[in-house]
């Protein structure tokens, strides 16, 4: 398989995990809390434990940001009043430039999250349909709202990509939105314009179908690609909701700082959900994204230049650990790694490993590392850990889990 490193070893058919590979359609979002368990939890409380399941980038923010955002402070010395719910002017004409939309589509929110919120939180006793893995916050926002969960399972011989025939495969009466996640997080796949374009193919057959596409790393892009929206097929332009924020490609998730660009006759609605919530996003934060999206060209490459090295020293330490397989990410700065043979082994304490949930509160206690459950973004049997930290802290963290995995043992 193209992008594969290591060899797999795998489980048992008897393992709880693999079966539950064929069952997670029907999974409720319940499945979807905290993987770990209270003496996990107070260990990571309690202790040094290093964490490679975050999403938040660790660099420093750019000089222009800092200065646009003070700027903007003291400019606003006298008075301080409501911003415009629908955002700034000037980040508006930003946005619609870049991304092919009206300004009057445009929405400014308070992270990605927000976005996703607004629009799925419209959606009645309707199907969402989302590719797995997904980011595991997913069903929580579904679940918020009336829409229901309907999960597609991708494969790795696939890269985790979602098919044509799997999309059409998936579509009834019943669904009313694919939420689409480009470059994915957690794979770091990128979906090319002929991938793309079979897809577009597929929901041209299904007007009434929308879709949300979540771009928040698609400018991360560690191999020397593109990343093409689904958004810029003239045939859906006007039914594809696209999503962004600051978060990711700018590593300022602290900003908190998103925005919705759509097609204007979808706007009002949201539009109307956000004034009632939070109003608009205040507005030194918004002249610091402005300031972040017109100084692209120098954020995003030293970025990507820190990705690469260190992408290429994670997979090296990566490929020391037995049984284990990963396919290579394209973009962000995820590695979703494959750790279904150590399934079913028991600890030296006797303890059995029945998932990848109780592997990760395994690692937790015996290695101090945090790793995420690819259970939680709806694929068993794998992690999904960054690499968008200190080099040392990342190769500290592989040594601590490899020594760890070695002690565990099949049983029988």
């Amino acid at each position: 398989m193209p992008g594969m490193a290591s060899i797999v070893s795998h489980c048992p058919s008897s393992n709880p995990q693999l079966k539950a590979k064929s069952t997670m359609s029907q999974t409720s979002p319940g499945l979807y809390s905290y993987p770990f368990n209270p003496e996990s939890t107070k260990l990571l409380a309690d202790s040094d434990a290093i964490s490679l399941n975050t999403g938040a980038p660790k660099f420093p923010v750019h000089r222009k940001v800092r200065e646009a955002i003070i700027k903007a402070v003291e400019a606003k010395q006298d008075q301080l009043s409501y911003p415009s719910t629908r955002g700034m002017e000037l980040l508006h004409k930003k946005i619609a430039r870049d991304y092919g939309y009206s300004e009057k589509g445009i929405i400014i929110t308070y992270g990605a999250s927000q976005a996703l919120y607004n629009i799925l939180d419209t959606i009645g006793d309707e199907d969402v349909l989302i590719p797995a893995p997904f980011w595991f916050a997913f069903p929580h926002i579904v679940a918020q709202g009336r829409g229901r969960l309907k999960i597609i399972q991708t494969s790795a011989e696939n890269n985790f990509k979602l098919t044509p025939q799997q999309l059409d495969q998936n579509i009834t009466w019943k669904s009313r939105v694919l939420l689409l996640t480009n470059p994915n997080n957690p794979t770091g796949a990128v979906y090319t314009r002929e991938e793309l374009n079979g897809l577009v193919k597929v929901l041209e057959k299904h007007p009434r179908l929308l879709v949300v596409s979540d771009e928040v790393y698609n400018l991360l892009l560690v191999d020397d690609i593109s990343c093409p929206s689904i958004g810029s097929w003239p045939e859906i332009h006007d039914r594809v909701l696209t999503i962004n924020s600051l978060s990711k490609n700018f590593a300022m998730s602290g900003l908190r700082v998103g925005f919705i660009a759509a097609h204007p006759s979808w706007t009002d609605i949201y539009l109307q959900k956000q004034n009632y919530a939070t109003s608009g996003v205040n507005e030194f934060l918004q002249h610091g994204a402005l300031a972040a999206l017109e100084a692209t060209n120098e954020i995003i490459p030293s970025i990507v230049d820190a990705l690469k090295v260190r992408r290429a020293k994670a997979m090296e330490l990566l490929n020391s650990v037995p049984h284990t397989s990963y396919i290579t990410p394209q973009s962000a700065y995820f590695f979703f790694w494959n750790i279904e043979h150590y399934l079913g082994c028991r600890t030296e304490a006797g303890k059995l490993i029945r998932t990848d949930v109780d592997l990760v509160d395994y690692l937790l206690q015996d290695a101090k590392v945090l790793v995420a459950a690819g259970s939680l973004c709806g694929t068993p049997g794998y992690f999904r850990i960054t690499y968008a930290v200190a080099e040392d802290v990342f190769e500290q963290a592989i040594v601590q889990m490899k020594a760890s995995l070695g002690k565990l043992r099949h049983s029988g």
